[in-house]
């Protein structure tokens, strides 16, 4: 008796299908989250960036488009007094002059030149992942809450230090991506023994 494909076929012919659908099923879940990476434009990503972008030249704007020395700033970037009239967190303009405002400005304030440039690859690495993922507007709601907090975290923990919590929006994709990848993704050992 032969077992060639056909005969294969016909005796295990529904074990055969369920597995090719499986497989077939599996590679178009695959190819759709591809697509859709692809096709997605990571506006909150940009955004994002756009407005670290736009801080930062309104800090150097300030400082008369000079930067400090390293001694004084490590970061290549502006004085405080710049950061803090283009709005980062200070504990006086906060608690005695209301200007309550700063911590959400403040999320958007960098040290200097490097600072921008770590925070604005890391928001649009991990905040493109997220996007390709969720939709915009819960990134930048992500993004806009850790900033917050961050400024908050740096007002109550540090209140003599004039700061930019910048960083705080992209710890807080972090913590997102990495929630989001324990949550939805099955190739976490942990996870996948639990079921």
């Amino acid at each position: 008796q032969s077992f060639g494909p056909d005969i294969w076929a016909n005796q295990t012919g529904q074990t055969f299908q369920i597995q090719h659908d499986g497989r077939r099923q599996q590679r178009q879940h695959m190819l759709d989250d591809v697509r859709g990476v692809k096709r997605r434009v990571p506006y909150a990503c940009i955004l994002l960036t756009l407005v670290h972008i736009a801080f930062f030249l309104m800090a150097m704007r300030e400082n008369d488009w000079t930067f400090e020395t390293l001694d004084r700033n490590p970061l290549w970037g502006p004085t405080a007094a710049s950061l803090q009239k283009t709005g980062a967190t200070c504990t006086e303009c906060i608690q005695e002059r209301g200007q309550w405002w700063r911590l959400l400005s403040s999320a958007g304030v960098h040290g200097g030149v490097v600072h921008l440039w770590v925070n604005a690859l890391g928001v649009l690495l991990a905040g493109f992942v997220l996007e390709s993922r969720h939709r915009s507007h819960k990134v930048l709601l992500i993004a806009l809450i850790s900033g917050i907090l961050g400024s908050l975290a740096t007002h109550v923990l540090v209140p003599t230090l004039v700061a930019g919590s910048a960083s705080a929006c992209f710890f807080g994709l972090v913590a997102a991506h990495v929630v989001d990848q324990c949550v939805n993704d099955n190739s976490v050992p942990a996870l996948r023994e639990r079921g």
